[in-house]
């Protein structure tokens, strides 16, 4: 009995066992040029990506193209959040049920110039099809974090032309007193024509997920599985015939 029972232990486990791959790319997207858009500084300016999941499983990190303070060192670190959408736009709360992850880099930990910065946070489930918010945010008071973008308005004053953003499953909102918003998530907007010209903006950005997918049984666990079978049929069959040699 127990060595039958062993037996089907091993082959149920031989199908159950899942295969968990390393953390893989899912949504992402980078910028096809090199300007430094993208302010964030506590009291001034935050930034969001919306995205779209592109595979069922935990989501471990995410990553942004960003540049730190420089000289004017920021006193607060930089924060990157993952938020439901709320109406097409990223939840107000910056706690609670609505922020699935957060994470934190120093100040000191990040280069002058623009470089791929990574946040790891708590795994959490997500799946295919389900849109979030990259939030990216910071209570200095001082200093200014570059988050790298996309981006061109209707009309601009800069004497250069940018791309616009590309990203088809999501884009760039911002918040605070000077996006001319009163602090809600809006349209990024050129505030030199007065906040009122939106901008087609799309964020530096890559989201890691480790899907689980469940593992094909090798020729060898094949083998071992149909010989398992064949020993707890055998053992059933004798079982059969010494239980009728005994009731002769």
């Amino acid at each position: 009995m127990k060595f039958s029972l062993a037996i089907a232990c091993l082959c149920t486990a031989a199908f159950a066992q899942d295969a968990s791959a390393a953390s893989i790319v899912d949504a992402q997207y980078t910028p096809s040029n090199s300007n430094e858009f993208g302010i964030i500084i506590g009291q001034r300016l935050t930034l969001a990506q919306t995205f779209v999941v592109q595979t069922t499983g935990s989501m471990t990190n995410a990553m942004a193209y960003i540049r730190g303070p420089g000289s004017n060192t920021a006193n607060a670190p930089l924060e990157l959040q993952i938020r439901t959408i709320n109406n097409g736009k990223p939840s107000e709360d910056v706690s609670g049920s609505n922020v699935l992850a957060s994470a934190f880099v120093s100040a000191s930990s990040l280069s002058d110039s623009l470089q791929w910065v990574n946040f790891d946070f708590t795994d959490f489930s997500v799946t295919t099809g389900q849109e979030l918010a990259i939030v990216i945010r910071s209570n200095t008071t001082r200093g200014e974090y570059i988050w790298n973008g996309d981006f061109a308005w209707p009309s601009q004053n800069f004497g250069n032309t940018y791309p616009a953003g590309t990203y088809a499953a999501g884009r760039a909102f911002s918040e605070g007193a000077s996006s001319g918003h009163g602090g809600l998530w809006g349209d990024v907007s050129l505030c030199n024509s007065g906040c009122n010209d939106s901008a087609k903006v799309d964020m530096s950005f890559r989201t890691f997920v480790n899907a689980v997918t469940p593992s094909v049984p090798e020729p060898s666990t094949w083998a071992m599985m149909l010989v398992g079978f064949g020993l707890i049929g055998a053992t059933a069959r004798y079982r059969r015939r010494a239980t009728k040699v005994a009731y002769a």
